[in-house]
């Protein structure tokens, strides 16, 4: 009888062990993080959208940690071999000449001054069009949006950048 009741209980505890692995949702975890000057910035993504910009798709992803946010504009059109490189280049609307990739860094709240990206790269390692996910890495050097065009513009340094499982969405046109 107890070898009968042992072996029962076993059986009873593999199966509750197997239901609660299984029931699980295992879903891949959203990373967003880079480190400017001293700090570490370890957000999470609050919204990523495919949007159309002169004539160009992009990847709009909004980050945030705390009251710091970031917004990283990605191009679609070279995402079709991995991994991609999409530089940053000062861009002209009125030509038409577009960039592949850029950085906006807003380290004291949305009505605080922004950084802008004057030179780096983002390299898409995984997008998947279907799941519409994508993750890379990332350096940029940003500079001080002023209104004042006589003084240099200090430049903060984005380094160790990763993004990884960013889900997007493809808003439908009205």
């Amino acid at each position: 009888m107890r070898t009968t009741h042992r072996a029962f209980l076993l059986s009873f505890l593999s199966f509750l062990l197997l239901l609660i692995i299984f029931s699980q949702k295992i879903d891949a975890q959203t990373i967003f993080s880079f480190k400017v000057d001293t700090l570490s910035f370890n957000g999470s993504v609050k919204d990523a959208v495919v949007i159309s910009a002169d004539h160009e798709s992009y990847v709009k992803i909004d980050a945030v940690d705390g009251d710091k946010a970031i917004v990283l504009y990605l191009g679609l059109k070279k995402l079709n071999k991995l991994p991609a490189s999409l530089p940053f280049a000062h861009h002209d609307h009125s030509k038409g000449e577009t960039t592949d990739s850029e950085f906006i860094w807003i380290p004291e709240g949305k009505d605080g001054p922004k950084w802008i990206s004057s030179e780096g790269k983002t390299i898409v390692t995984q997008y998947d069009s279907v799941k519409q996910t994508l993750s890379g890495s990332f350096e940029y050097t940003v500079q001080k949006s002023e209104k004042s065009k006589d003084k240099p513009r200090p430049k903060l340094e984005v380094t160790k950048g990763q993004f990884q499982n960013v889900q997007y969405k493809v808003e439908e046109k009205k």
